[in-house]
């Protein structure tokens, strides 16, 4: 982990140069490349003309929503306009939703531009209208809230994708960096492997120094262990006899002496 750290901080100017490549990426994502869409909302309110409460029956309900989206409501929207948009652009843009236990729809619609989507807007519910006067015989939808003009684009999050941007870049030098010293070390690794593996051929002179160093270690005698002496017991010896034998001393012969005891008489008993 040190080296590693150490590694990284060597390269500082790298991870801080790829960092600065994300952000200017992110700002010209911002600035050139994303499309920012605008969004149009309005409110409806479906109300029967006995005043009875729609919400009683849910699947109308559920039909108002879904015909918001047919064709027989948004071609004749589509043919006004001077765009010209596809119609399956156009309902992967609409969001038609009721509210939980309430009579209200809110219906809103996203485009390029602001005007556009407030035009969409007002068409679709003018064609909602119709249909259903048309359909049911009944002109039962009110408009609570017309559509607004957008002011922003709700999909444009400048900082936050910044942000994104550079600890994407930020990252991705990190991990880059890190498999580039992981290589760098399995290479030096196998290199010491393959200079231990490879040794220099023996000459003729040195496999001679080697067989004669080989026969004068195998003649060198093993060393032997000291052993402590046993201690030394003295035995018994018997006095040894000695010889008659001359002994001269100068020109006078010696009379030789004997060692032998003179034997008492053994008395006799009866």
């Amino acid at each position: 982990m040190y080296r590693l750290l150490k590694y990284y901080a060597k390269k500082w100017l790298v991870i801080l140069l790829c960092t600065s490549l994300g952000l200017a990426a992110g700002l010209v994502y911002n600035n050139y490349l994303q499309v920012p869409l605008y969004k149009s909302n309005a409110t409806l309110l479906l109300i029967n003309s006995d005043s009875q409460k729609v919400s009683q029956d849910a699947t109308l309900i559920n039909n108002y929503v879904e015909l918001l989206k047919s064709r027989r409501v948004l071609e004749p929207v589509l043919a006004r306009q001077s765009s010209h948009i596809p119609y399956d652009e156009l309902v992967s843009s609409i969001e038609a939703k009721n509210e939980k236990s309430t009579e209200v729809i809110k219906l809103a619609i996203s485009a390029k531009s602001p005007e556009t989507s407030k035009s969409l807007v007002e068409g679709t519910v003018d064609s909602f209208k119709k249909q259903i006067k048309e359909l049911y015989g009944d002109d039962n939808v009110l408009v609570v809230d017309d559509a607004n003009l957008a002011a922003e684009p709700y999909n444009v999050y400048k900082e936050l994708q910044l942000v994104l941007f550079t600890l994407i870049a930020a990252t991705a030098t990190v991990i880059i960096l890190f498999f580039v010293y992981d290589f760098k070390g399995g290479r030096v690794k196998t290199a010491k492997i393959r200079t231990r593996k490879k040794r220099k051929p023996f000459k003729l002179s040195q496999l001679a120094f080697v067989m004669k160093a080989k026969s004068i270690f195998a003649r060198r005698p093993k060393p032997v262990k000291k052993v402590a002496p046993a201690p030394v017991v003295p035995a018994k010896t018997k006095p040894k006899a000695v010889s008659k034998k001359k002994i001269t001393s100068g020109t006078k012969p010696l009379k030789a002496t004997t060692t032998k005891a003179k034997k008492k008489p053994v008395k006799k008993t009866k």
